[in-house]
């Protein structure tokens, strides 16, 4: 066996691990991305690459899982090595793919950190962008000494973030809600006439409440990953903060804020940026725990305002 394949054998082993008993499907997925990579490949011939997989199977069965692990393969540089958020340019070019401009797409996959999905959204939905946008003012309300700053100004940061957090979980609820009551409403015959229509539509009242129970179980854990997912937004620009303050030659997920990020990097050293990152990651473990959200958010910024 030779270097690069017993690299890329290890790296399809840490991306599709989560699979466990399904060999058939991971080896079929490995090579496919193969394929993808050469074309040269042999595997070329026999498992080539289309502009859509579908994933199927029952609930459990792992098809997120393997969805994302494939995903990722077609992405990593090294099939898949389980380490690597594709890389900005990677991601820009897919949002590029969907008709999005270049600029665009790059300053959104720079800001979605990797996270394709996040970033096709910042680039296509205003409010979403403006939401974040009102995420990332907390570092310059509280971390840049203001008149009529204090306690009250923390708590009112603490407030609109996760006011922020709420409406962007509202917002890709109702995506998801609407086109499933309308689906089941429409199964049950809602909407037509003839024999038997309206005992089934009788019928539709227990399968409505249940899919209105399920709903709100996403509900909850939706506004808990979208307040996770500010806090990370947070993170990185605290994260760009510190790669200011300490000359990084890096990418900074925020460039287009770089003179706010200056202006943040002034007023304080580097040691009081990480212990502001750390702040952010308790918060994160404290709502993980069920913490109140609103009360693990304030005391997240108070620790933030500390000089």
């Amino acid at each position: 066996m030779t270097a690069g394949t017993a690299r890329a054998s290890g790296a399809a082993a840490a991306m599709f691990g989560e699979l466990a008993g399904q060999e058939s499907v991971v080896e079929q997925l490995r090579l496919a991305a193969a394929a993808a990579a050469s074309s040269a490949s042999p595997a070329a011939t026999m498992l080539a690459m289309t502009h859509a997989w579908l994933f199927t199977g029952p609930p459990g069965s792992g098809r997120s899982v393997a969805a994302r692990a494939f995903a990722a393969a077609l992405l990593c540089a090294d099939q898949g090595c389980g380490e690597c958020t594709p890389a900005t340019a990677a991601v820009a070019e897919v949002l590029a793919r969907d008709g999005i401009g270049a600029e665009p797409a790059l300053a959104a996959a720079r800001a979605a950190q990797g996270h394709i999905g996040r970033a096709r959204r910042l680039a296509t939905d205003p409010e979403a962008a403006r939401r974040r946008a009102e995420v990332l003012q907390v570092p310059l309300q509280i971390g840049v000494p203001r008149p009529g700053g204090g306690l009250g100004q923390a708590f009112a940061a603490a407030a609109a973030l996760v006011r922020a957090a709420e409406a962007e979980a509202a917002a890709v609820t109702e995506e998801l809600d609407l086109p499933e009551r309308e689906a089941l409403r429409k199964a049950f015959g809602e909407g037509s006439t003839g024999k038997g229509v309206a005992a089934a539509i009788r019928g539709a009242a227990g399968a409505l409440k249940e899919l209105e129970d399920r709903q709100k179980s996403r509900a909850t854990r939706v506004k808990r990953d979208s307040l996770d997912r500010a806090l990370l937004d947070l993170a990185g620009f605290y994260r760009d903060v510190l790669a200011v303050q300490l000359g990084a030659d890096v990418e900074l997920a925020n460039e287009a804020q770089r003179y706010e990020l200056e202006q943040l990097a002034a007023a304080s050293p580097p040691e009081a940026t990480v212990r502001r990152i750390e702040a952010i990651m308790k918060c994160r473990e404290r709502l993980a725990a069920s913490v109140a959200p609103l009360l693990a958010v304030e005391e997240m910024t108070l620790a933030l305002a500390a000089r």
